[in-house]
């Protein structure tokens, strides 16, 4: 991850920091409490309530810094961990019409050192007629706490219903990488690659939203390891239904 932390490094270092007018950067936040954490189409939470707090710092049009912290409690997947931490910092424009956004992602549980993570990410976002689409790739490197390295593919599809506060989604992507011998390789890709599906339904009301989404993984399942008796999820997750309130408390 040197290299890419030393690429993003310089980049910023070229962008001029342009504030706000009233002399304040744009910083987003917002609060969201869900019945169960879901990434990739993996619960993060142990299939447990979390809140997830998220922030992002926009300095300039073409940088900005993201930020969030979700209570995972004590999920087997990160080793018993109480917290989870992500530090995303990311450059953006705009090409032919689309935005693109590239930067690196950092993971960090508490008390879990040799659990962190890193990642590098890039993404294409825009409209097609009534719906945006998002497209992305994230990849991390060969690190010994997720047991090789994790590329994950993925997209979405968004739009609102005519008429109405509400708003559809759906989507989906796949994971894939090598894995070294033992059992970490198995916290972002329990039972190999595979594939997980999404799509969601929200109504959205000034700065609330409620919504529902599903969630499924598709792929093989080869059979779990014998490390897995030491507590990682050995199994991925079927079908879930998850139900959440997104507040957005800044600006």
């Amino acid at each position: 991850m040197r290299w890419a932390i030393a690429a993003l490094a310089t980049c910023l270092g070229n962008v001029p920091f342009a504030m706000a007018q009233d002399g304040e950067a744009p910083i987003d936040v917002e609060v969201e409490a869900a019945s169960d954490w879901m990434a990739r189409g993996l619960s993060q939470s142990g299939g447990r309530a979390a809140l997830h707090l998220a922030g992002n710092w926009a300095p300039d049009e073409r940088v900005a810094i993201a930020a969030a912290v979700t209570t995972l409690r004590g999920s087997a997947r990160h080793g018993g961990s109480t917290l989870g931490f992500v530090v995303a910092p990311r450059l953006a424009g705009t090409v032919a019409g689309w935005q693109w956004s590239a930067g690196l992602a950092g993971h960090g549980f508490n008390g879990r050192r040799r659990l962190a993570y890193g990642e590098v990410r890039g993404a294409l976002a825009g409209t097609l007629g009534p719906v945006q689409l998002a497209i992305g790739a994230d990849y991390a490197p060969p690190q010994t706490a997720i047991g090789g390295d994790n590329l994950y593919l993925h997209a979405m599809l968004q739009g609102a219903v005519p008429g109405s506060a509400l708003t559809l989604h759906a989507g989906g992507g796949y994971s894939l990488g090598r894995a070294r011998p033992g059992e970490s390789a198995w916290r972002l890709r329990p039972q190999g690659d595979y594939a997980d599906l999404q799509a969601g339904i929200a109504h959205v009301s000034r700065r609330l939203t409620l919504g529902l989404r599903a969630s499924s993984t598709i792929g093989q399942r080869a059979a779990p390891l014998p490390q897995m008796a030491s507590g990682l999820p050995a199994r991925r997750e079927g079908t879930r239904l998850v139900a959440y309130l997104r507040l957005n408390a800044l600006p």
